[in-house]
């Protein structure tokens, strides 16, 4: 009996090392230090790391071609208030067959089809990398500039306090603009006045552009003198008839320039003549009393013309021809 119970008590002392022993080498493996950097996909936790460990995650990117869970064809995934990717198909878009984006609809019919209303904010002025010394050129040589990265032909850049418009990019250093700059100091902080909004055709060339002044250039223009600045074209305003230029469009008022010359005419397409042009007629206003002044800003009559200096074979106000007869009034 005494045998046996010095024997159990042998046992019991060792199976308690050995246990002592598991229990050391566990903590031992639990505890020891996390790797230097997070695993990545498709690994799996090491049982070494420590739940909350620096590092002790795997990191699980959103790759191409790689299914998602659930979702819409089409959408755009994006991140909700709530932090979780989520979609909004109907209002959010691709059309991943022709490279289109809808905003509002799903059957988008160009690049960019908005079902809706929109709106443009232009971009407040910043400061462009490097620095420019303006020469009495329209040429400009910037040193440490990224003018091609930064700037876009219609964009207007203030240089030593001159404003100009960008007219075309050669390179990072060197642009060209409408008109030249003063030969003065060194400008190392020049501004960058954006452009709000720009339309060119597919070979490049400039259609429209609404610069940060807010006027319109229209036919390649591209640094407008006035609130609309056409170039080469025509305003035809059209009495509420739809189509093109033809004998179906109708009659109208046609602003032009032709051959150097600025033209209004009244026209009518119908039988392609010029019409009669009525201005200030009281069956527009019956109201109206104004007056034409030409030469003048103070007409005293319906139509008053003026011209300063003595009259003289050449200088006069006012000339009346007689197509029929070929024969002309003196000038007035």
């Amino acid at each position: 009996m005494i045998y046996f119970l010095t024997q159990l008590k042998k046992h019991l002392h060792l199976t308690a090392i050995i246990f002592i022993a598991i229990v050391l080498v566990t903590f031992s493996i639990t505890q020891a230090s996390p790797p230097s950097t997070p695993y990545t996909f498709p690994a799996t936790l090491e049982p070494n790391c420590t739940p909350g460990s620096a590092n002790c995650s795997v990191d699980i990117p959103i790759a191409t071609n790689v299914l998602v869970g659930s979702g819409t064809t089409g959408s755009v995934l994006f991140v909700d208030s709530s932090g979780n990717l989520n979609q909004d198909n109907a209002n959010l878009f691709w059309d991943d067959t022709n490279n289109r984006l809808g905003i509002g609809t799903t059957s988008p019919l160009l690049k960019l089809d908005v079902a809706g209303s929109g709106r443009l904010k232009g971009t407040a002025t910043s400061v462009l990398t490097g620095s420019i010394d303006p020469a009495a050129s329209t040429t400009v040589t910037g040193v440490g500039t990224l003018f091609t990265t930064e700037l876009i032909v219609g964009d207007r850049i203030t240089v030593t306090g001159q404003t100009r418009t960008v007219t075309a990019i050669a390179s990072n250093t060197s642009l060209t603009v409408n008109t030249a700059f003063s030969n003065n100091a060194n400008d190392t902080s020049p501004d960058k006045l954006s452009a709000e909004f720009v339309v060119k055709d597919s070979s490049d060339n400039l259609d429209l552009i609404v610069s940060d002044n807010g006027r319109i250039g229209i036919g390649g223009t591209i640094a407008p003198d006035a609130e609309i600045d056409i170039n080469g074209g025509r305003i035809w305003i059209r009495d509420g008839v739809l189509g093109a230029l033809d004998a179906s469009a109708g009659s109208g008022l046609k602003l032009s320039a032709v051959s150097g010359q600025g033209r209004i005419g009244a026209y009518d397409y119908v039988n392609d003549v010029y019409t009669d042009l009525i201005l200030n007629a009281t069956s527009i206003n019956p109201a109206s009393d104004g007056n034409i002044g030409i030469g003048t800003t103070s007409p005293l009559g319906r139509f008053h013309s003026y011209i300063s200096g003595a009259r003289t074979a050449t200088n006069y106000s006012g000339y009346l021809e007689n197509v029929s007869t070929n024969t002309t009034t003196d000038g007035i």
